[in-house]
């Protein structure tokens, strides 16, 4: 993104939705705990490529539709 990364647009997201969960999804495994600590309980960090199953595991019981 050209103005914000990630983890900025995710910390700006918590400070006007305190209560929002968030899934981030990192290019670099590396850096996930890190993002992880950073954003603090609330914030799922997944890293590239994740298994689709992965994504809703981390999303809980939601009716989502499953990719063709």
């Amino acid at each position: 993104m050209p103005v914000l990364d990630g983890l900025c647009l995710a910390q700006v997201v918590q400070a006007l939705a305190p209560g929002a969960d968030l899934v981030m999804m990192r290019g670099h495994p590396y850096l996930c705990r890190a993002a992880s600590d950073l954003l603090g309980p609330g914030v799922a960090v997944l890293a590239k490529p994740f298994a689709f199953d992965d994504l809703l595991s981390r999303l809980g019981n939601r009716d989502l539709p499953v990719p063709a």
